[in-house]
C-alpha cells in the first residue's frame, strides 16, 4: 500500500508563482493543491478532499472568513483543520475567528518553517480529535454515529443509505490492495459528489471502514441519489479491471476450500430506511435495520438500492414485507 502523503489546499488570490511557503511545504513531505480562485478551491475540496487547508496572507480578512465560514457550514467538511495566514493589521478578529473554529492563525511575516510546524502540530491535533477515515478523508464511525444519534434525538426526518460494494474482496484479491483502494477512493468521490450536487446542506456522507458507506439525505431526495450513484458507479467500475476479466464479466479465483469459482465484477448494493414513522429512539436500531435489508439487496444481482416503506418497526418484525426493490436500468423494477 502507497504511503499517504497528507494534502493541504492552500488558498491563495492571486496568480503569482508558487510561493516559498508552498515550496517548502512540498519539500517537507506535504502534497500541496494551489487553486488560484476561492470557487475553485471549493471545487478542488469536493474532487479530491484535503487533510488541512490554509488561507493565504494575500486574501482579505473579509475573504478568508467568508470561506471558512462555508466550510464550517457544509455537513461533511466542518470538521476540516483551517490554518489563516493574516495580513498586517488583521489580528483584532479574535472572536470572530473562534466562531469559525479555525485551527490556528499566523501573522506576517509569515515564514515558510513556521507555517510547516503549525500545520504539522495541526494535522496531529485534528486525528487525535477525529476519527475520519484515512484513506477516503471522509468522517468515520464515530462521526457517524453521532450524527445519525443527534438527528434522531432532535426528531429529524431523513433517509439513510448503507452502501456496500459487492465482490470488493475478490478484486482486492485479484489485483491487490493498492488497486483495491483506488476502487475506494472511486466510490467515495461518487457518493460524496452525488449528494453535493444535490445542494441539500442536510447531506452527510461517512465512510464505515472496508467498503461500506453511509448517506444521510432527505428523504425527498434519497431516491434520486441513489439512481445516479449506481449509474455513475456501473459505468467506472468496469473500467478498473484489466481487460480480460472485463471482458468475460467475472473473475475466476479459488475460494477458501481451493475451488475454483465465479466472482461477478462489483456492483452495489444499498438499503434505504426512512427514519419517520419507524419508532428508532437510537442509532443501533436503525444501524440494525439497515444491516438487515442491506443482506436482502446483496442477495440480488448486479447493482441495487432497496427502500424500506415499512411504517413501523414492529411491523418489520411481525413479518411485513412492505419494501420497495429498485434495480439497475437494465432489470426489472418491483413495488
Amino acid at each position: 500500500m502507497t504511503h499517504h502523503k497528507p494534502k493541504i489546499l492552500f488558498i491563495r488570490e492571486n496568480r503569482s508563482p508558487v510561493s516559498e511557503v508552498v515550496e517548502h511545504l512540498r519539500r517537507e513531505g506535504f502534497e500541496v493543491a494551489t487553486p488560484s480562485t476561492p470557487r475553485q478551491a471549493l471545487y478542488e475540496m469536493y474532487a479530491d478532499p484535503p487533510d488541512l487547508m490554509i488561507l493565504a496572507d494575500d486574501l482579505s480578512t473579509a475573504e478568508g472568513e467568508e470561506i471558512a465560514g462555508l466550510i464550517r457550514a457544509d455537513p461533511v467538511f466542518r470538521q476540516l483543520p483551517i490554518i489563516l495566514l493574516l495580513p498586517p493589521g488583521a489580528d483584532e478578529r479574535v472572536d470572530t475567528w473562534a466562531e469559525l473554529q479555525l485551527s490556528d492563525f499566523i501573522e506576517a511575516p509569515v515564514g515558510s518553517r513556521e507555517v510547516c510546524l503549525r500545520s504539522r502540530l495541526c494535522l496531529l491535533r485534528s486525528n487525535l480529535a477525529l476519527d475520519a477515515n484515512p484513506l477516503t478523508r471522509l468522517p468515520g464511525n464515530n462521526t457517524i454515529l453521532k450524527e445519525i444519534q443527534r438527528r434522531l434525538d432532535a426528531d429529524l426526518p431523513f433517509a439513510l443509505a448503507y452502501l456496500d460494494i459487492d465482490s470488493f474482496k475478490a478484486y482486492n484479491d485479484r489485483y491487490g490492495f493498492a488497486r483495491g483502494d483506488d476502487a475506494l477512493r472511486m466510490a467515495a468521490r461518487i457518493v460524496l459528489n452525488t449528494v453535493v450536487n444535490l445542494g441539500s446542506g442536510a447531506g452527510f456522507v461517512g465512510h464505515i471502514g472496508g467498503d461500506d458507506f453511509i448517506v444521510i439525505l432527505p428523504m425527498e431526495q434519497v431516491e434520486s441519489a441513489c439512481r445516479e450513484i449506481i449509474a455513475h458507479f456501473d459505468l467506472i467500475a468496469p473500467s478498473l479491471y484489466d481487460e480480460a476479466d472485463r471482458r468475460q464479466g467475472y473473475l475466476l479465483l479459488k475460494d477458501r476450500q481451493g475451488r475454483h469459482c465465479r466472482f461477478p465484477l462489483m456492483a452495489l448494493s444499498i438499503a434505504v430506511i426512512p427514519s419517520e414513522g419507524r419508532g428508532f429512539d437510537h442509532v443501533g436500531q436503525l444501524i440494525a435495520r439497515a444491516a438487515e435489508l442491506k443482506a436482502a439487496a446483496k442477495a440480488e444481482p448486479g447493482s441495487v438500492y432497496l427502500i424500506d416503506r415499512r411504517l413501523h418497526v414492529d411491523h418489520a418484525l411481525a413479518g411485513g414485507s412492505d419494501v420497495t426493490a429498485n434495480f439497475s436500468p437494465a432489470q426489472t423494477v418491483l413495488s
